[in-house]
């Protein structure tokens, strides 16, 4: 249980770092946005390095997450306080999450379930 909750809290770090590193104005400007990108690359580097590593990180306590409700309904045991808990602390993230940047969590979260999803072992 400490090793997912070490993944979850440092991917939403991650995802956090991320959101504060890409700026998006309100009014979207695609050229602005790569110029700004090209303008200051370290800070480009840091936000992909932070999405990549958070939705990882994500996607692996996703995985292990889902591994853990098929188990536990296998074994026919459909009440497990350490699932409750998996899960309402990954829709925490992602509602705070949401509330600072819509897009940017959508997109980290979408990564995130989608890797976490096709990585499963079925």
């Amino acid at each position: 249980m400490w090793k997912k909750s070490l993944k979850l809290m440092i991917g939403f770090v991650c995802g956090y770092l991320y959101i504060k590193l890409i700026f998006i104005h309100p009014p979207f400007s695609v050229s602005e946005f790569f110029i700004g990108l090209i303008m200051s690359p370290l800070r480009f580097f840091l936000a992909v390095l932070m999405f990549f590593s958070g939705f990882v990180l994500i996607a692996k306590f996703i995985k292990e997450t889902l591994q853990h409700t098929r188990r536990e309904r296998q074994e026919k045991r459909y009440w497990n306080i350490e699932l409750f808990f998996e899960f309402t602390s990954l829709i925490l993230i992602f509602l705070f999450l949401f509330q600072i940047d819509r897009v940017h969590t959508l997109i980290f979260f979408s990564f995130s379930l989608m890797y976490g999803m096709i990585s499963m072992d079925i």
